[in-house]
């Protein structure tokens, strides 16, 4: 049985930002590759539930999370018939804070 991954509403959110944002302070065609990069890395969850290791910030939930780094984005998931993507933790957050 496949798995199936699922973005859920903040996920999709942040990728939006995460596009708007490149756009205009790099250019479309940057974000256009980051937003490709990010959705093929989601992708390979359905191949590799288990690739990333415990999100340690989560581990007190019930649900157990993982996480996997690509590029300057973490991505958190969990997983039980299906991969949900619970959100997109963008690590350049820091920068647009000062």
């Amino acid at each position: 049985m496949e798995l199936k991954l699922v973005w859920l509403e903040t996920a999709e959110k942040n990728l939006n930002e995460i596009f708007q944002y490149n756009k205009i302070n790099t250019s479309l065609n940057t974000a256009r590759n980051l937003t490709s990069m990010l959705l093929d890395s989601a992708e390979i969850l359905i191949e590799h539930p288990l690739a990333g290791p415990r999100e340690e910030l989560l581990k007190r939930r019930k649900r157990k999370y993982r996480y996997f780094v690509t590029g300057n984005y973490k991505l958190i998931y969990s997983q039980d018939k299906e991969i949900h993507l619970f959100i997109l933790y963008l690590i350049l957050d820091r920068i647009r804070r000062n």
